[in-house]
């Protein structure tokens, strides 16, 4: 578990389109998306201490330090899951990462490289999105 925890994402929306392959003898598509994630601002009380104060680089740079922690990035993933008319899974499917920070509202689009029959991709009534968060980034710099 990480130092500082992602305050809870209070908007999730976006859109998702099945596009054609980039090589046209492929008979599958891709998924590309436009994502929004509204993430609230970090509430300091809950930081440990330690990301509160300045501190020397290492190795030390004269009149350079890190500056306290205002805010959090997280590495992230975005799973959507394609369903058909009676909400069965057809499909789960992984953006690469993506970075979520707080107080910000995020803005997320890329098209996943992984294709998807065009099968799948007829019989797609809807899509879920869900969020894995892998790796606090603001935690490495310690």
């Amino acid at each position: 578990m990480a130092d500082i925890v992602l305050p809870d994402i209070s908007t999730l929306t976006g859109k998702v389109k099945f596009l054609p392959l980039p090589d046209q003898g492929n008979d599958g598509v891709n998924l590309g998306y436009i994502v929004h994630a509204d993430v609230p601002a970090l509430d300091l009380s809950k930081v440990p201490k330690e990301y509160l104060q300045d501190k020397p680089l290492d190795p030390p740079l004269e009149k350079i330090s890190r500056m306290a922690v205002t805010q959090v990035a997280y590495d992230s993933a975005l799973i959507f899951e394609l369903r058909d008319a009676d909400n069965f899974e057809l499909k789960k499917i992984e953006s690469g990462t993506v970075v979520l920070w707080s107080g910000k509202s995020n803005r997320l689009q890329n098209t996943i490289p992984e294709p998807i029959s065009r099968e799948i991709a007829s019989r797609t009534r809807s899509v879920t999105l869900r969020v894995a968060l892998t790796k606090c980034l603001t935690c490495e710099g310690k």
